[in-house]
């Protein structure tokens, strides 16, 4: 037998050998498939992806490159925890559902806070205009120191400063026993006293002076002024019993006297008519209303 010269034809198995651009020959490196010029590669030739537009990925040759990349990846990730954290701790998710953002929603509160807590200490308040004081009554009668006279006009230590008692007017003198437990009573009494702007005098002898100066910072806010009567005129004029309420008109007139004052009594019908002149404000015949007398 004669070897032939020339090699035999390869076989048809081994199929027909197409030349490719060396695109497919970088596809087959990096997936395995060919899928181009008709062969029937997986996932590339059935039709099912035809409709998706083509991706663009570029692989840098040097991984630096991607740092930016990476970098505003952990940024994301880090925004993302923090509104998570917010929405956590504000509630934020169940505020939604009523159509409300919850940063702007604690934003309104807060702000609403602050506005009332600025109106509470600046705005306005109700101020008392303070009562005019009028010319000390040229009146005779009745006599000083009765009820319709005059107050009678006894040295006095208001707040450590020397005055003269018919200079007090108009204004409410609370004249205290020894030994008093009354702030409650003079408290309820001091509000009554304000509610017209009139000022509160809390009087006492000369031996209770540290315990008139104690009394008056517990009363009103420490707003009630200790006034010292060292030779016990008030006292003595108007037989003070338990705690005696003398009510002087603008113009130095006693108005009304209440001995022995009882918690809940009400002043307001005779602190009204303080601001006026004494001698017209009384009946006739120099009445008034009087407690314990």
């Amino acid at each position: 037998m004669q070897r032939a010269s020339q090699s035999a034809p390869p076989p048809r198995w081994m199929g027909e050998v197409v030349p490719c651009d060396g695109r497919e020959v970088a596809e087959k490196e990096h997936t395995g498939f060919v899928g181009t010029h008709g062969h029937n590669g997986p996932g590339r030739d059935d039709g099912r992806f035809d409709d998706l537009p083509s991706v663009n990925v570029v692989v840098p040759d040097d991984a630096s490159e991607l740092d930016p990349d990476v970098r505003a990846y952990y940024r994301e990730r880090r925004l993302a925890r923090a509104r998570a954290l917010v929405a956590k701790v504000f509630l934020t998710r169940r505020w939604r559902r009523f159509g409300l953002s919850g940063p702007i929603l604690v934003a309104v509160l807060v702000f609403v806070g602050l506005v009332g807590s600025m109106l509470a200490i600046l705005g306005p308040h109700q101020v008392h205009r303070t009562p005019r004081t009028l010319p000390l009554a040229q009146q005779t009668s009745p006599p000083v120191g009765e009820l319709g006279g005059l107050l009678p006009a006894t040295e006095l230590l208001v707040g450590g400063l020397q005055k003269n008692s018919r200079e007090l007017r108009p204004g409410v003198l609370a004249l205290i026993p020894p030994a008093c437990e009354c702030v409650p009573l003079l408290d309820d009494l001091f509000r009554q006293v304000k509610e017209y702007g009139y000022p509160m005098y809390l009087v006492g002898s000369e031996a209770m002076r540290t315990e008139i100066e104690r009394t008056a910072r517990d009363v009103g806010n420490g707003t009630a002024a200790p006034v010292v009567d060292p030779s016990g005129t008030l006292t003595a004029t108007y037989a003070a019993r338990g705690i005696t309420v003398l009510l002087v008109h603008a113009d130095g007139i006693l108005g009304a006297v209440f001995r022995e004052l009882a918690p809940g009594v009400r002043l307001e019908p005779e602190l009204a008519p303080l601001s006026s002149p004494g001698h017209t404000s009384l009946a006739p015949n120099g009445s008034s209303p009087e407690s314990g007398g």
